[in-house]
């Protein structure tokens, strides 16, 4: 479950750099 949290907070960080 651990992995699945970081992936989504890794993805999560892509999508806001690409909204700035």
């Amino acid at each position: 479950m651990d992995a699945i949290r970081k992936q989504a907070s890794k993805l999560r960080e892509q999508v806001a750099r690409q909204q700035q």
